[in-house]
């Protein structure tokens, strides 16, 4: 608690990579996800003789001041204000102003969950700031953060990037057919290495992507002809009708079953020993993005394109990551992941060796 009470503090939340199940957690079902090496970082500077917090934002060129003792109406997806009347509904109070920086490494809309991380932490930033000093617990900092970006606004967003960031290391969630609550979390050791994020260079939608997405599986399942309803988690995939062609009406609904079926097999057979992670993954993170592309449609061309070229100079695998259709793209090489960049570079992508990293922590 000592950090927290010093005049300066720096924040850092990390964002999400999730390994597989994307597009699983907004419908109660499983993912496997984990926080990456990039992260928002908060630097805060307090300023006694003043009451305001003077917010910069330095990747996007903004300037905000917040009055921290007035909770106003957030315009949309304005997530700083819409945490301060979270804490402010807390009954968290603050006595001194604050000259805040909002940086980081972490590419903004790129499908990382810069949004996610950013809400992560502010709201542990404001639990640090106030007059009775927090240290919000990870999760509760994740069901905060959740709240504030996604149940504020009505958005249709699920709660693993919240909790990814928040707890850190690469973890197994279980949200049990209800994505309003936490799930039951497992801790994956070992964890594997080799993956680089690749920028498509195509910009994506998130919110579209993920309502359509989510609209399409719960119309088809209310479409099977089953007087029983059954949840997404306990439903058997022999329960849809086999569609020839590509002209299936319950594509969205079978590619979620198959991630959701790949998901678990993975978390059951989850490896000892780390020299396994070569065999092991690419096949999964294959057929994970067979699934997104065909069935979900969140990949694009441009996805497709740079994953193809990733393959031919000696990959092992890759997938679309995030809501997907533009933005950043996985690629699992275990092998020479120096090689592999030089030769995106040459291309012209950005490309970032990462890996699964710590959560939000005060500095």
């Amino acid at each position: 608690m000592s950090a927290i009470r010093n005049s300066s503090i720096r924040i850092k939340a990390p964002g999400r990579l999730c390994l597989l199940g994307e597009h699983q957690d907004y419908l109660g079902l499983e993912v496997i996800s984990g926080a990456l090496n990039l992260s928002v970082t908060i630097d805060a500077v307090r300023q006694p003789n003043k009451k305001i917090l003077d917010v910069e934002l330095v990747q996007t060129g903004e300037y905000r001041g917040f009055d921290p003792a007035v909770p106003r109406r957030p315009a949309a997806r304005d997530y700083l204000q819409s945490g301060l009347n979270e804490m402010l509904e807390r009954g968290a109070q603050f006595a001194h102003g604050w000259r805040i920086r909002i940086d980081g490494d972490l590419p903004i809309g790129k499908g990382v969950s810069s949004s996610s991380a950013l809400c992560v932490a502010w709201i542990k930033l404001l639990g640090a700031i106030s007059v009775d000093p927090e240290d919000i617990p990870p999760l509760d900092v994740a069901r905060l953060a959740h709240r504030i970006e996604v149940k504020r606004f009505h958005e249709p967003g699920g709660m693993q990037d919240h909790i990814a960031s928040a707890c850190g290391g690469l973890l197994h969630m279980n949200f049990q057919d209800n994505p309003d609550s936490l799930p039951v979390i497992t801790r994956l050791d070992p964890v594997p290495a080799g993956f680089l994020l690749v920028d498509s260079g195509q910009p994506k939608e998130t919110l579209g992507m993920i309502s359509r997405i989510k609209r399409a599986v719960e119309r088809q399942l209310q479409e099977l002809d089953d007087p029983v309803p059954v949840s997404l988690s306990r439903l058997s995939i022999s329960n849809l009708p086999r569609m020839p062609g590509d002209n299936d009406p319950f594509a969205e609904l079978r590619a979620t079953l198959d991630n959701r079926d790949l998901t678990r097999r993975a978390f059951d057979a989850w490896p000892a020993a780390s020299d396994a992670f070569p065999q092991f993954l690419p096949p999964l993170i294959r057929e994970h993005h067979s699934h997104l592309t065909r069935g979900i449609g969140s990949s694009s061309p441009a996805i497709d394109q740079c994953i193809e070229l990733c393959m031919q100079w000696g990959a092992a695998a890759g997938k679309v990551i995030g809501s997907g259709g533009g933005g950043c793209l996985l690629v699992y090489d275990p092998g020479d992941t120096d090689r592999l960049i030089a030769r995106l570079r040459e291309r012209g992508y950005r490309a970032w060796r990462v890996c699964f990293s710590t959560g939000v922590s005060i500095m």
